[in-house]
């Protein structure tokens, strides 16, 4: 798709640049806390006790949960990962590779067969491109890989797409330097509700 509002339309944000210039913008009035995770929610009727791994607790009128599949605070709010996230029995790596030139502001998908996929489009640098490489499981397979240990990671992707031409070679070398590399598993969240007493919110559903 080379123009419109797709997959790289020129309106577009990506993630990390949205989260850069909020950042910017509202750093001075914000307190911000990073490398940290929420353990433990402790709700009233009017706000939440919220303790942290490592900062001080503290307390809030609301939480808004949007950390994704592995989500600490919905796993706070209502209980274990494996008791509301469904495997889809589909994995994605997300990284930056470096610029195609053959892209020309195209987004290029490669389908092999065994249910392989390979994609770059252009980056939000002239020097940069964005890439992804997507595998479906076999049947009654499960990869018990550590979301934590990237060069487990690395070597699976290289056991799935060895031997798959187009410029996977390229993509597997530049994954295996990327500063931004992500691997998991889809899944699909399912709840009953998405809130837990009046002053928590858990929003975070598939990634």
């Amino acid at each position: 798709m080379r123009s419109g509002e797709g997959f790289i339309s020129e309106i577009e944000i990506l993630r990390g640049d949205l989260v850069d210039l909020l950042y910017q913008q509202l750093g001075d009035g914000i307190e911000w806390i990073f490398n940290d995770t929420i353990t433990e929610l402790a709700q009233s009727s009017n706000y939440v006790n919220v303790t942290f791994r490592g900062a001080r607790p503290q307390r809030f009128d609301f939480v808004i949960g949007a950390d994704g599949l592995h989500s600490a605070v919905r796993t706070a709010a209502f209980g274990r990962e494996e008791d509301f996230v469904h495997p889809l029995g589909l994995y994605t790596a997300w990284f930056t590779a470096p610029a195609f030139e053959e892209l020309d502001n195209w987004y290029q998908l490669y389908n092999h067969t065994g249910g392989l996929v390979a994609s770059i489009r252009p980056g939000s640098q002239p020097s940069e491109s964005k890439a992804a490489l997507s595998f479906r499981t076999r049947p009654g397979e499960r990869v018990g890989h550590d979301r934590r240990d990237r060069a487990s990671q690395i070597a699976l992707l290289e056991d799935r797409f060895g031997g798959v031409g187009w410029h996977v070679p390229r993509l597997l070398e530049a994954a295996r330097s990327a500063s931004d590399f992500s691997f998991d598993e889809m899944g699909k969240v399912q709840l009953s509700r998405w809130w837990n007493g009046p002053s928590s919110l858990c929003t975070s559903r598939v990634l």
